[in-house]
């Protein structure tokens, strides 16, 4: 009822303010480590990463789930928060479709599982400091990286990170997308050209 007051009022941003505020608070308390079992049952932290490039890789191979795509499911389901009532639907559905890998399954998931699986692993390896929870913040930015013609950042990490998922990894989860049946919630082709990535460049 407050959102309806708010918009009697032509106030039509406030509940977007308001969701985005409660969701920087929830991400920023979270235990960053509390990942870390679920992100080694698919092999994350046997190999010894030495920059975020090797990260970038390492989780989009363990996305792929060569071998085995029932972990990975479930691991989507942990990482992304799906609610266990809808588990047995979604598994229902990847069964009836043969099994496929995530990505061919559920584009954007298998994205954001990359990315979060990126973090984790960052963060495993050190490459990312576990002290700070806003770095999780940070890293969550990158979900919308798909959907931008332009993402500008004056943070830092966001520097050193935005260019390992630029426009040449999203092409593929573009037509992935568009390969699967049309639900309304599918763009019908990507963007003309790229996202662009500035930087307001502040000192080190």
């Amino acid at each position: 009822m407050a959102a309806f007051a708010r918009w009697q009022q032509g106030d039509f941003l406030g509940v977007e303010r308001d969701f985005a505020q409660r969701w920087r608070s929830a991400l920023s308390t979270m235990d960053l480590t509390s990942f870390y079992p679920i992100v080694r049952s698919l092999g994350g932290g046997k190999t010894k990463l030495g920059d975020f490039a090797e990260a970038r890789a390492l989780a989009e191979q363990m996305v792929r789930g060569d071998g085995r795509r029932y972990t990975t499911l479930k691991v989507a389901f942990e990482m992304l928060g799906i609610r266990p009532n809808e588990r047995p639907g979604i598994l229902k559905r990847w069964k009836q479709a043969g099994g496929p890998s995530l990505q061919e399954f559920a584009p954007y998931a298998a994205y954001n599982l990359t990315v979060d699986l990126f973090f984790y692993l960052c963060l495993d390896a050190g490459l990312i400091s576990s002290e700070r929870p806003s770095n999780r913040v940070d890293v969550a930015y990158l979900y919308y990286l798909p959907f931008c013609m332009i993402f500008t950042s004056g943070d830092k990490l966001h520097r050193k990170i935005t260019p390992l998922f630029q426009w040449s990894r999203f092409l593929a989860f573009w037509r992935r997308c568009c390969r699967q049946p049309a639900r309304g919630s599918y763009p019908v082709r990507p963007p003309l050209r790229g996202p662009q990535v500035s930087q307001r460049r502040t000192a080190d």
